[in-house]
């Protein structure tokens, strides 16, 4: 069982740097607005170029010299800002791992002694490799083992309660409706292509992955002891059985309407709707014994999957749970599963030519990519101790305080926006929470048993700790003050109670420096800090009320206008080409591209507010307003190769980072007046097209 992915969470164990309280944080912020530092001069504006425009292509004016000699490394499918800080952010861990695995004695803290075993234990090759099979033999047999598919739904727990693939997803999440209360969650899964249109786009890029991916499963099975014959017979059959699942899975686009995913029921209920699975043994298999009602994400999904484990063949269900189990292990597995892994994943997917380093796939093992993953705590602990200051973490509230702030103002003047709706907004905006750099309390992992000769087991065990420490949350009260991501996560994100949270990964140059100039922050991180305010209020977010419950707030006629101007964005973003002629998806990214407009629009109020009182200089001949947007540009710049973009534009709902410039630009009077642009300037489009939301 996993934790369902909406915005996120954390527990117990308390770090080394403690939390400043309400009291403090107000007093820290105090002190930051009574200084007056010397600011540093956070703009590169060495790389600005002298043959670009900044009112015909700022993004390219802000960062073309940058492109020209930067270079994407070969165990990279992009390279940027956000490269650079995670790059920094390694260095510190690795560093600190290997102080903790050499001199544990040193790190009393037990979150970080037992990561520091599952980190050795990532490292050991050589044990790795003599391992071979070994760690999921049982495992194995016991899927060949199986005489009925009446025994799947136990089996497909088990499986998933250690972290594999298996069929359909379940997981712990609060009641979208009532987030007082946790809920079972089911929701589509099973697949091994990253999105179900993989498996249905006649392209002959896609056709080509296809193809590539048949050919992965048959490797796959073949280094799990099969032989090349009967690899491909079954290989044949596992593609078979997704391309099923596939075509019962809701799209990228339709999963995006909250609405659409909440299907609440009674366990009696999903029991009569979705017959030929036993869905008691299956949540019995995950702790979850037989709860009182679920949520069901996807309802076609669940009775096609329940009629899929009843009529399916039992050999073409363990062929499938064979080739998935190995799948999941490979990156743990010897490296011949981890060459044919990476070569599908991350080559022909992602343009890689290389891994990378040994330790930065461990770290990332044990991190997951959002710090989601069960043990990524206890890298927070340590990078929380090694790189971020109370000073940091007064300005970044400071600064937040005042974009608030501009969007209290936005709001109370929106002409679109009747009086009862904007009472309502307001009130949400006043009752947002803000989480920065580290949480509260950290998850006590004291009962995982990490053992440094077993990588994939300890794995395994995370996994197990992680279903069973949600499914005991059934029954309790919420914890709203839970992180579901780690420290040392360059990312941010806004969460289902109203929050927004912000890690102390992303609170590093040049996004954010305490001791820069305002105009660099607010363009940098204060852009951030805008845009997870916004997304409160996207397309998504605004369906939410007060306290983060789906319920309607708004009048029929505020949501048509709203409708109205949001259908004006898709339409922008939509124009937009990125590599392989592949255009942007204006549905997909709707949410994300409101959130940047959104939050660079307060953003730059944000820093007007902030020099009404701590007045800034012209520095390099570059007025404040200037640097705001050139911090902005050049906290997005990026490098990606064609085969990582096409896959982004695809199935990831952020327009790759030159339109995430481009876009909102386009739309703002404030960029053109701060660089004198004339009426008809390219970057700017025409008053009357520009899209205003918030």
């Amino acid at each position: 069982m996993s934790r369902m992915p909406s915005p996120k969470t954390t527990l117990s164990v308390t770090s080394a740097m403690p939390a400043l309280s309400a009291s403090v944080s107000a007093t820290l912020i105090g002190l930051y607005l009574c200084a007056t530092p010397q600011p540093v001069f956070a703009i590169d504006s060495a790389i600005l170029s002298s043959t670009v425009n900044a009112c015909d292509n700022f993004y390219g004016y802000a960062n073309e010299v940058w492109a020209k000699t930067a270079t994407i490394p070969d165990d990279r499918s992009r390279w940027g800002t956000f490269s650079e800080i995670k790059e920094r952010n390694e260095k510190i861990l690795k560093a600190a791992m290997a102080e903790a695995v050499a001199s544990p004695e040193k790190f009393p803290n037990p979150a970080i002694q037992k990561v520091a075993t599952y980190y050795a234990s990532g490292l050991d090759t050589a044990v790795i490799e003599a391992a071979g099979l070994s760690p999921i033999e049982p495992l194995l047999q016991r899927i060949a083992a199986i005489k009925t598919t009446k025994e799947l739904p136990l089996l497909m727990g088990d499986l998933q309660r250690l972290g594999f693939q298996a069929g359909i997803n379940a997981g712990i999440a609060s009641d979208a409706k009532d987030r007082t209360r946790y809920l079972v969650q089911l929701n589509q899964g099973g697949l091994g292509l990253p999105d179900r249109d993989y498996y249905f786009r006649k392209d002959a890029k896609s056709q080509e992955t296809r193809i590539a991916y048949q050919a992965l499963i048959a490797q796959i099975l073949v280094l799990g002891g099969d032989t090349e014959a009967v690899a491909k017979t079954r290989a044949a059959a596992v593609y078979a059985l997704e391309l099923q699942l596939a075509n019962a899975s809701m799209t990228l686009v339709q999963q995006r309407d909250p609405k659409a995913v909440y299907n609440k029921m009674t366990f009696a209920q999903l029991n009569a709707r979705n017959p030929g699975f036993d869905w008691s043994a299956y949540f019995a298999a995950q702790k979850l014994g037989s709860p009182a009602e679920v949520n069901i994400s996807q309802p076609l999904f669940a009775k096609a999957f329940a009629n899929l484990a009843q009529k399916t063949t039992l050999a073409d269900w363990q062929s499938y749970l064979r080739f998935h189990m190995l799948l999941d292990a490979a990156p743990k597995l010897p490296k011949r599963f981890e060459d044919a892994h990476f070569a599908f994943f991350g080559t022909l997917l992602e343009g890689k030519k290389v891994p990378r380093p040994r330790e930065e796939r461990v770290m990332e093992d044990i991190s997951g990519h959002y710090g989601e993953a069960p043990m990524a705590e206890g890298l927070g602990q340590l990078f929380v101790e090694k790189a971020f200051s109370a000073e940091a973490k007064a300005k970044a509230l400071a600064m937040t305080q005042n974009i608030k702030a501009a969007l209290r103002e936005r709001l109370q003047g929106l002409e679109w926006m009747q009086p009862a709706t904007k009472v309502a907004a307001l009130k949400k905006l006043d009752a947002m929470a803000l989480q920065i750099g580290y949480p509260d309390k950290w998850k006590d992992v004291a009962s995982v048993n990490m053992v440094a000769t077993d990588y994939l087991g300890n794995w395994m065990r995370s996994n197990a700790f992680n279903n069973d420490w949600w499914a005991a949350k059934l029954g309790t009260p919420v914890d709203r003050n839970q992180w579901g991501m780690s420290p040392q996560i360059v990312n941010a994100y806004a969460g289902e109670y109203n929050e927004i949270v912000f890690p102390a990964g992303i609170l590093q140059p040049p996004f954010f420096d305490a001791k820069a100039d305002d105009a660099s922050n607010y363009g940098g991180i204060g852009m951030v800090i805008g845009h997870e305010i916004t997304h409160h209020f996207d397309d998504q977010g605004r369906q939410f009320d007060l306290n983060g419950n789906l319920k309607e707030w708004w009048s029929a006629k505020d949501n048509a206008n709203y409708k109205a101007r949001a259908e004006a964005l898709v339409k922008q973003y939509g124009g937009y080409m990125g590599a392989g002629g592949v255009h942007i998806n204006g549905r997909l990214t709707l949410g994300e591209n409101i959130a940047d407009l959104g939050g660079l629009t307060i953003s730059y109020m944000g820093l007007q507010r902030s020099l009404k009182t701590n007045p800034q200089p012209d520095l390099a001949g570059l007025t404040p307003s200037q640097r705001f947007f050139l911090s902005y540009a050049q906290s997005w710049r990026d490098k990606s190769r064609d085969e990582a973009e096409i896959k982004q534009l695809q199935t990831d709902p952020h327009s790759p980072a030159r339109y995430r410039v481009q876009g909102p630009l386009a739309n703002m009077a404030q960029f053109g007046e701060a660089f004198g642009c004339k009426p008809g300037a390219l970057a700017l489009r025409p008053a009357n097209e520009r899209v205003v939301i918030w």
